[in-house]
Order: C-alpha cells, then structure tokens, then sequence
C-alpha cells in the first residue's frame, strides 16, 4: 500500500525539494500547502495517511495547532520537519501525538529514517 502523503511547507523550494527526494525513493505527494488552515481543511475531506509539518508556517495556523486539529479527527500520522531546533518549540511538538520530528536541512539519512517511519506505520493500518 502506497501512503497517501501531504507536505505543509512555507518555503517552495524546500517543498518542492522534499517532494522531489520523496519521489526519489518511490513515494508521491497528494498536495503541498503553506498554511495549517489549508491542510486541515483537506485531511477532514480526503483520506491522508501522513502529514510531514514545518511548524512555522504562513497563516494563522502553525504546524504544532494544525497537527493537533488533525489529531482530534484522523489517524494521520504527523511527521514535523523544522528549522527552529529551540527547546520550548521541541517540547511543544511532543506534546501532540506525533511519530517524529526532524531538524532542517535534512540528511540522506534523516530521510531515510523517514520513510522508515512512514514504512513502519503504514504497516499498522489495515488494508482498504
């Protein structure tokens, strides 16, 4: 089973560069988005098997509220990628119900570990 994956990034180039090393290891990204509100709003309508969250983000929303909105209706599993590595940013995203949080620029290792992740966890859903 192939995840169905979404990437919430506000800065294209580091979106479009995550989807294209995902693509590289065989996965596909349903739809990129900018703002928390954005995917919120999509996860309720579509089926989504992973979010992979930069925490600060354009709109109102940021990566943290959005992955506890998501949370609270869907078995989404919640990946944060972000660059603010400060203590009080951490402590906050392992609060919410998460599978991993990563630290940007990431290594070939560090996605690796990744989709180890979402290998893992897709593997836990039963079959559609």
């Amino acid at each position: 089973m192939s995840a169905k994956i979404v990437l919430v990034e506000d800065e294209k180039i580091i979106s479009l560069l995550l989807t294209k090393m995902l693509e590289k290891r065989g996965y596909s990204v349903l739809e990129s988005f900018d703002q928390g509100e954005d995917v919120i709003d999509y996860v309720k309508g579509k089926k989504v098997d992973v979010a992979l969250l930069d925490i600060y983000l354009k709109g109102k929303v940021n990566g943290i509220e959005a992955a506890k909105q998501i949370n609270s209706f869907s078995d989404t599993v919640i990946i944060f990628l972000t660059a603010n590595t400060d203590r009080a940013t951490k402590e906050m995203a392992l609060e919410t119900r998460q599978a991993g949080y990563f630290e940007k620029p990431l290594s070939d290792a560090e996605l690796d570990e990744i989709c180890e992740i979402i290998e893992t966890e897709m593997s836990k859903k039963p079959p559609e």
